[in-house]
């Protein structure tokens, strides 16, 4: 059995095609649409067989009807059967997954069945699916597997006495070009818009995955992994409540603090400065010690202040030193003003900022959430984010057919969670069941595991963005 990561690019959407896969694809889907002869897929453990059945199966489904099984779970003739059976909206017996046959011939529709790890089949299912596949009648077969597969089938052409009745597609171990080329494809996938490794990191992944493609996206995944963990530490919505919270921070200081405190110290200025005045008159000394003959200095000093005094007395001009301090008051208001009315300014345009972004955010998420309800009227999952995933569990001509398999299966699955979706496959409707959403992939396969042996196949891991596409060109809005 061929084990494979599912987290990154387990969809096998076109990123995960390098540019030798994609050689392979084109080729591989050539023979499946133009040609009646099998198509088998064989490499060595982890090249990517299951990957590119995947891309071919994304691919057939649009304009076919597509019926992919495991050989891991279902290796039996009856199991094959009854599973075809059940795919087709038939009762489980060969007969009658040949009428279905024949009226999907005569419909001009065809039918793809695609096997993976069928060197795991028993052989009389191996025999039953190549007879029907090379009958006038039957079904498109693509294999995918091991080497001994292809020797099976080739000692199979040799007792059926069929010659070249495959087309073989090998799949090899990546190049190092090929390698650097999914790693990009698979981060890109994942949400990195630059490549977040360096080229020394590329060329380690390269020498220890071996060119293996599944050890590769595993190695990957493990590193995406850790940096999501890493991202999840401190959200970006953290750094964006903690920028609001500063932005309000610094809209509070200069509202408030810067002013406040500007005017405080102007004011303890003038304070400091009142206090440090000198009187005009000084009053004679009392004490003995005062009443000392004062010096030379001292008396010009006081003769100097009388006759400052005596000039005030008479109504003559100011002393100096009081205009300088009148000056200084004067200047300190005035610059406590400027600055109460600039951080006043600043804190209302900041203010009118921060109301006009939040309009537009509210305004914003009220168009995205009318959107929704209005997508959502016309279809359920038009209401679901595109990233999720479902699993499509049935395509079938008739509407009836499609609600009979949903009343089947409500009582197994959580009925609200099936839904039917009609699309068009040549200009007939087509209605196909699908059951989630999940939010990631690996969710939705593990959930298409254990459904498998119940609905005896596995269902198909679809993009719920692929689907939502299909809903939009049938009944645009």
């Amino acid at each position: 059995m061929e084990v494979e990561p599912q987290s990154l690019s387990s969809s096998a959407s076109p990123a995960f095609l390098v540019p030798d896969r994609a050689q392979k694809l084109d080729m591989l889907m050539h023979v499946q649409e133009f040609s009646a002869i099998i198509a088998l897929i064989t490499g060595a453990l982890g090249v990517g067989k299951s990957r590119l059945l995947q891309a071919a199966e994304q691919q057939l489904s649009i304009h076919h009807q597509v019926i992919s099984l495991s050989a891991t779970q279902l290796n039996s003739e009856s199991m094959v059967i009854e599973t075809i059976s059940e795919q087709l909206g038939c009762l489980p017996s060969l007969s009658e997954v040949e009428s279905v046959l024949s009226h999907m011939q005569a419909q001009e529709e065809v039918l793809h069945v695609i096997i993976d790890d069928a060197q795991l089949l028993e052989q009389d299912a191996l025999e039953i699916l190549l007879t029907k596949s090379l009958s006038a009648n039957g079904w498109h077969l693509t294999l995918a597997g091991d080497e001994y597969l292809k020797q099976r089938l080739d000692e199979m052409q040799v007792s059926l006495q069929q010659e070249n009745f495959y087309h073989l597609v090998a799949l090899d171990i990546f190049s190092e070009e090929d390698c650097n080329h999914l790693v990009k494809d698979l981060y890109q996938e994942a949400g990195f818009s630059t490549l977040p490794v360096s080229a020394k990191k590329l060329h380690q992944l390269y020498l220890l995955s071996e060119g293996n493609a599944a050890k590769l996206v595993e190695y990957v995944e493990s590193d995406q992994q850790q940096k999501e963990k890493s991202a999840g530490r401190f959200p970006l919505t953290h750094v964006a409540a903690l920028i609001l919270v500063g932005a309000a921070l610094l809209v509070s200081t200069l509202y408030q603090g810067d002013a406040t405190y500007d005017q405080e110290d102007a004011i303890a200025q003038l304070l400091e400065q009142g206090t440090k005045k000198e009187p005009l008159i000084k009053v004679a000394p009392t004490t003995a010690v005062e009443s000392k003959k004062p010096s030379s200095i001292t008396q010009s000093k006081q003769i100097s202040q009388k006759t400052t005094g005596n000039s005030e007395l008479n109504g003559q001009t100011e002393p100096v030193s009081q205009i300088n301090i009148e000056t200084k008051e004067s200047k300190a208001l005035e610059l406590a003003r400027q600055n109460a009315k600039q951080a006043a300014d600043d804190a209302s345009k900041a203010e009118e900022e921060i109301s006009r972004r939040q309009l537009e955010q509210q305004k914003r998420v009220k168009l995205l959430a009318q959107k929704a309800v209005k997508q959502s009227r016309q279809h359920p999952l038009l209401g679901v984010q595109g990233k999720s995933y479902v699993l499509q569990l049935l395509g079938v001509r008739s509407k009836t057919s499609a609600e009979d398999f949903i009343a089947r299966f409500s009582r197994q699955l959580n009925a609200s969670d099936l839904n039917i979706y009609e699309t068009k496959y040549k200009g007939a409707p087509w209605f196909v069941v699908v059951y989630g959403p999940f939010d990631t992939h690996q969710l939705a396969s593990k959930q298409a595991g254990s459904l498998a042996k119940s609905m005896k196949g596995t269902p198909w891991v679809r993009p719920l963005s692929k689907i939502q596409e299909d809903i939009r060109q049938l009944k645009p809005h």
